[in-house]
């Protein structure tokens, strides 16, 4: 059914497809979702574009973000009549969105283009600051952890999650059903430099929490809490326990979305 927008009391079919690629500050928001009583991304993007296209809009996101938890390169798509050119569209949109919300690029692509069902890939990253001494200006951006890490460890226990799993032992359960908790991870990398410890996960698609429990556990390796080769058990087991704790949401950002 093709879908019909409303504009000026007139019906018309909603005959473009724009994509958004948009960069924010999670601390600002209760997540992407749009959720009864709190402020999300979706939310403020969708009531902006209403604004612009004069229609209601609906925005698809390429993926859920916590509350928290930014992103570089969130992709979203929706449908319009409206005719404002791409890059008008942009300029309006930044100049009305809120401190905490950018949108870096705005495309007209094919009609089918779904920012969530087309994405092939998805890299996150998460920072970590090791070091004893707090931080002010980075609070809200990085795991701050006074532990000494063993980097080579966590490198090793980072390997064995190359491939396809089922990663339900990394994955937290959500409000909403999940159908296939089989994903392939394509890379990890563990790199430091100077107090910054920079955790990079590239992969199909992820479950709810999952890459924070992945350096959850990453990092209990690096504390020598458990052995890098426990990895795999987790792995086989497909029970939340035996994963750690899961990282908190300030260190984490969704880095890049491919098609």
């Amino acid at each position: 059914m093709k879908r019909i927008c409303q504009k000026n009391n007139l019906r018309k079919e909603c005959s473009r497809n724009i994509k958004l690629v948009i960069e924010y500050d999670g601390t600002l928001f209760k997540g992407w979702q749009v959720q009864k009583n709190n402020l999300s991304v979706q939310q403020v993007i969708q009531e902006t574009l209403g604004k612009i296209t004069r229609h209601s809009v609906t925005l698809y996101g390429s993926g859920r973000t916590d509350a928290g938890v930014h992103a570089k390169a969130q992709v979203a798509n929706f449908k319009t009549s409206d005719a404002i050119k791409c890059k008008n569209m942009q300029k309006a949109l930044n100049s009305m969105l809120p401190a905490g919300v950018a949108v870096s690029g705005v495309a007209e692509v094919d009609k089918d283009f779904h920012a969530r069902y087309s994405a092939k890939i998805k890299h996150y990253r998460y920072l970590i600051l090791n070091r004893k001494i707090p931080t002010a200006l980075e609070r809200n951006r990085v795991w701050l952890i006074p532990y000494k890490l063993d980097i080579k460890a966590m490198e090793k226990g980072a390997s064995y999650l190359i491939g396809k799993y089922d990663f339900k032992s990394f994955g937290v359960n959500p409000k909403y059903k999940v159908n296939n908790t089989v994903k392939t991870i394509f890379s990890v990398s563990v790199v430091k430099s100077g107090a910054k410890i920079r955790i990079d996960i590239i992969g199909d698609g992820f479950l709810y929490k999952m890459v924070r429990s992945i350096v959850g556990t990453l990092v209990d390796i690096g504390r020598g809490k458990i052995k890098p080769e426990d990895m795999k058990r987790i792995l086989r087991s497909k029970e939340r326990c035996y994963a750690s704790k899961t990282a908190p949401a300030q260190g984490l950002y969704l880095y890049k979305v491919t098609y």
